[in-house]
């Protein structure tokens, strides 16, 4: 994961050259376009947790800078954070149960589960839940495939972490429902620099533009 010091992993050149080839170019247009920002939760930022993001600090100040960004354009902003139910009642699906120390931990209301509270959050800001990596899967239990359609978006800009997990898989299965998809390069993490490169490679080559959070601002712009 790059960090405010280090260069921008991108997918090389001929990865991109070929997504550009099958696929049309992402807008951005403000109605039309919404930012999505995966499991920026402190759980997942906890440096002491082993699946955790390292320099979670320098990511947050990207992802606040992306946001900034998109309100400015008009982009509706969409926080999701993965979560599970109370104990006592059954996870969406148990094939998909990490356990009882990672559900307690992700217990929606349990400080793990809560938003960063460096992130620049607002009340208007729509929040949703998942149980699943991806936020678009069927038994996710996750409201955004509907609001994404309620809002009549085409364009998704993602950010976030993991990189080549909850981002990638959710990049994936919005390809699949049809809509054009934005990576932040600089607005994602993985627990390694070689997880991260690679998911910005798979997905450049079919599934979505990967950009950095300056050309994204240039994108926003209006013409």
């Amino acid at each position: 994961m790059a960090s405010t010091a280090e260069a921008i992993s991108m997918p090389p050149a001929w990865a991109t050259e070929r997504g550009r080839s099958i696929r049309p170019p992402a807008k951005i247009v403000a109605d039309r376009t919404a930012l999505v920002v995966i499991d920026m939760q402190n759980f997942f930022l906890d440096p002491s947790v082993p699946i955790a993001v390292p320099n979670g600090a320098a990511l947050v100040a990207r992802i606040n800078r992306l946001v900034g960004i998109m309100r400015t354009a008009g982009v509706p902003v969409i926080w999701v954070q993965h979560g599970y139910p109370p104990s006592q009642e059954p996870v969406a699906d148990p094939r998909h149960d990490k356990g009882a120390a990672f559900r307690a931990a992700l217990a929606i209301g349990k400080p793990g589960y809560e938003l960063a509270p460096e992130l620049d959050a607002l009340p208007g800001d729509l929040r949703v839940s998942k149980q699943t990596v991806s936020a678009l899967h069927p038994r996710s239990e996750c409201d955004l495939g509907r609001i994404l359609r309620e809002q009549e978006t085409e364009t998704i800009v993602i950010a976030g972490i993991e990189t080549n997990v909850c981002c990638e898989t959710t990049a994936r299965d919005a390809h699949q429902h049809d809509f054009s998809v934005i990576i932040a390069a600089d607005g994602t993490g993985a627990m390694t620099t070689s997880e991260h490169d690679a998911a910005l490679l798979n997905l450049s080559l079919w599934f979505a533009e990967v950009h950095t959070i300056d050309e994204i601002e240039r994108l926003a712009r209006p013409d």
